[in-house]
Formats: C-alpha cells, structure tokens, sequence
C-alpha cells in the first residue's frame, strides 16, 4: 500500500499549523500589555490572597462586571468580586454559595445591606458546574434597579433577572477580587480561580484587569489597562496562575523532523508561501498535513 502525505493548505481564523505540529502563534485574548509584563490565562487564589481595585459601586449609576471565573469545588462561599463593610452600608458582591449556604454551588448576586433588604440577593436557577470555565455577564440597571445575570459554560447559557429594591446608598469601600471586606476589614478569602474581568460604571469602562505576571520578580497581579497600574496581592501568601497566553509570538515549527518558521514552510523541497490568495475577509495562518491512500 502507497500511503502518500500531501499539503492542504487551509483557511484558519488563527494559528499555523505544519506537520502535524499545532500552536497558535497570536490570541484573540491578546491584552497587548505593556512591555515588562506576560499576561496569564487567570490567577488563582489558595485563601488568603486578594486585589484591591480602585472601583466604587454606587447605587445610582449602571454598573456592569464581565468576566471568566472557575469555582473549584463547593465547600465554601466564594467571593469573585465584591466590597461588603457593615449592616448599614449599600454592597455590592459576585459570589458563589458554599455548603453552608441552601444553594452551594450556585452563582450568586447582592446589592444591599449585609440584612438584606427585600429582594437584594438572587442565586442562579441552578447550580454551576465546578472546575468549569464560566463567562459571566453581570448588569445592573440603576433607573430600575434590576440586575440581569446572564452564565454561559459547557456551551450553554443560563440568564436571570431579579429586582434589588435596596435602601442602602453609601458605599465606602471599593470592589476587591476574591475577598468582599467585613466590618473589620479583614474579609474572607475562599480558593477560586479568576480571569479578565472588565468593570462599567455609568456605562463607561472604568476597570479592564487582566492577570499578568510582572517579569523583573515574578510577581502575579492584575494589570489594570483603564488605569495603567499592576494591582498585587493584598493578602499574604501568593497566587498561582494559568498558562501564558500568546501574544504575536513568532515560533520555531517542525516539518518532516526539519526544524522551520511559519514563513519558511516547505514539502518535498517546494517552498510553500504564506500569503496564498484567499477569499475576501479570510486570513490564511497555516497549513495542515493531509494522509491520503492513492
């Protein structure tokens, strides 16, 4: 039997790919930070880690939190965001519920006094899947005081609205990662995993934080592209954090045990371009190996 390999050159929306060796060499999640800085896929705290933001909630203006998060296990509440201080104070908290909550598991949103003001804390329709990336898209509308929350994981989404009818209106306290503050400042802090997050106050962006690791010490934070500052850890101890995420990287490929780059890619000694010609609004990245029996 002749089994033959030939080159199929493919339209791919991003990556190359030359035989048999995939890797993307440019990311759609690219933040593009500033030089002395390698973004990461998401940070992960063991307990005792949180960012302090620059953030305010206030219960009169729009604001909106979009983010990827991935709770690990169910045994705690967990705060992905959040700035709780004192029964008489308007707080605002992303949250998971934990065993001791009715709803472990289950996504969670507040905006009220720690004793709850009518309607001012909502869980999801169901539990969320543990070790799952969950996008979330939090959006409370201050005119009428409704929050919508709209959950997308395993390919599905999960929307709910809910009326938070709160009295509270001074807040003091900005919005923190992993931890929402208690009376006396010292929050709780629960392992979970958090990735980019934007913030929109009035409808404007005021917080994009990406998790990043400083290069001259190795120090994982969150890059904060409105205002140009690297938030650290707060806490003590120190986080760990998910794979690099590739940003215009230029890297070596193999072909046929021949070490090469993207631009020099070759088959049976043929030089094989780049930059074919391709249909309008399609972009070619690579090339892929095709086995055929003839």
């Amino acid at each position: 039997m002749n089994i033959r390999k030939f080159l199929l050159i493919s339209i791919f929306a991003i990556g190359f790919v030359c035989g048999g060796i995939v890797s993307v060499f440019a990311d759609t999640a690219c933040a593009n930070l500033p030089s002395g800085y390698t973004q990461v896929e998401y940070l992960t705290s063991t307990g005792s880690q949180y960012i302090t933001t620059s953030v305010y909630f206030d219960i009169t203006k729009n604001f909106r939190v979009i983010g990827e998060v991935i709770n690990p296990n169910v045994s705690y509440r967990k705060v992905i965001v959040g700035n709780y201080y004192g029964d008489d104070y308007a707080s605002y908290s992303l949250e998971f519920g934990g065993n001791s909550n009715s709803y472990p598991g289950y996504f969670r949103h507040w905006i009220a006094s720690r004793n709850y003001d009518s309607g001012a804390n909502r869980f999801a329709n169901s539990a969320q899947p543990v070790n799952t990336l969950i996008s979330y898209d939090s959006n409370y509308n201050a005119t009428n005081r409704i929050a919508t929350e709209s959950l997308t994981y395993n390919g599905s989404t999960q929307t709910f609205s809910w009326n938070t009818v709160t009295t509270s209106t001074t807040t003091i306290r900005s919005l923190r990662f992993f931890l929402d503050y208690r009376s006396n400042a010292s929050g709780i802090a629960y392992p979970i995993s958090i990735g980019r997050t934007k913030m929109y106050k009035a409808d404007v962006l005021v917080g994009d934080f990406i998790p990043a690791k400083c290069n001259s010490d190795n120090v994982f934070g969150m890059y904060d592209l409105v205002s140009g500052n690297f938030l650290i850890n707060g806490g003590s101890g120190t986080f760990s954090a998910g794979s690099v995420v590739p940003c215009n990287t230029t890297i070596t490929l193999t072909f046929d045990g021949v070490s090469t780059t993207p631009s020099q890619c070759t088959y049976g000694g043929t030089f094989v371009p780049p930059t074919p010609a391709a249909r309008p609004g399609y972009i070619f990245t690579g090339w892929k190996v095709k086995t055929v029996n003839p």
